[in-house]
């Protein structure tokens, strides 16, 4: 009896060892399966943010070009303001020196108006004399 007790015992023993074991292994089994899950659900939202990270990369790409066609457009159309500019002052110039010596030959000319009226009244104050003396 005492012998069969024991028995008992050893094979208690053993079927918990062996229970033991089995639930550890599954236990394992379960946590390395819902690593693997963790780590496919992590690798699809990487490559998720790697996709718009690249869209995103594309878009300003396309932004750049656009910005850099725009500048070249920009310069080119300052040149040409410029250009004109320069013509215009060339022209603005020209007039300037034209007022100029029209304001010098007006007032040449205002000054030659107030000596030929003060010398007609000078001769017509002589014919006066003349006609006085007459």
């Amino acid at each position: 009896t005492e012998e069969v007790i024991q028995l008992r015992q050893e094979v208690r023993k053993a079927s918990s060892v062996r229970s033991a074991l089995g639930s550890n292994a599954s236990n394992m089994s379960n946590s390395l399966w819902n690593r693997q899950l963790q780590n496919d659900r992590d690798l699809a939202e990487m490559k998720e943010k790697l996709r718009a990270a690249e869209e995103e990369i594309s878009g300003i790409r396309l932004a750049k070009v656009s910005l850099e066609k725009e500048l070249h457009a920009t310069r080119i159309e300052l040149t040409c303001l410029e250009r004109n500019y320069d013509e215009l002052k060339a022209e603005y110039d020209e007039i300037a020196a034209h007022t100029s010596k029209n304001s010098e030959a007006e007032i040449k000319l205002q000054v030659l108006t107030e000596e030929h009226i003060a010398t007609t009244a000078a001769l017509n104050a002589v014919y006066a004399d003349l006609d006085a003396t007459k």
